[in-house]
């Protein structure tokens, strides 16, 4: 008679949950096995040992994450608007129109069956923020020369 595998006890999905948060976030394996006071060798061991819930909770806390950078990413165009240089805020300005005119995509796409995913959309939007930083910082230097 072949051995099934047991469903994972309510205890080990809110530390496999807790464990991919804090992995998303960056933290290294000892972090993690910090956060849930487990070994390093432990917490290494639980993508395999219980793939389905780790892709599981993996993929909430990457979802979580990725809202709030985005959240953030547009706080900091909604700043840059404010830019005593006017091409910044003119730059910002139609980067907030265009993360608007992709966000409306997705959503048409969803009507027709198919999801769209946010990463494509704040990877742009982080080298734009990245590019115009350098930018804003060359024209305070310039107006410091």
């Amino acid at each position: 008679m072949p051995k099934s595998v047991p469903p994972a006890e309510p205890a080990i999905e809110a530390l496999v949950a807790l464990a991919a948060e804090t992995r998303v976030g960056g933290a290294k394996w000892q972090g993690v096995a910090d956060a849930v006071k487990r070994s390093v060798s432990t917490v290494q061991k639980w993508p395999k040992q219980f793939p389905d819930l780790w892709k599981k909770h993996f993929a909430r806390a990457e979802t979580a994450l990725m809202k709030d950078a985005s959240s953030e990413a547009m706080h900091t165009l909604r700043q840059l608007m404010r830019s005593k240089n006017e091409k910044v805020r003119h730059e910002a300005a139609q980067r907030i129109l265009h993360l608007r005119e992709a966000r409306k995509k997705p959503a048409r796409k969803a009507k027709d069956g198919a999801a769209g995913s946010p990463v494509p959309e704040i990877r742009q939007l982080v080298d734009y923020l990245e590019a115009t930083r350098r930018a804003d910082a060359a024209a305070r230097a310039s107006w410091c020369t």
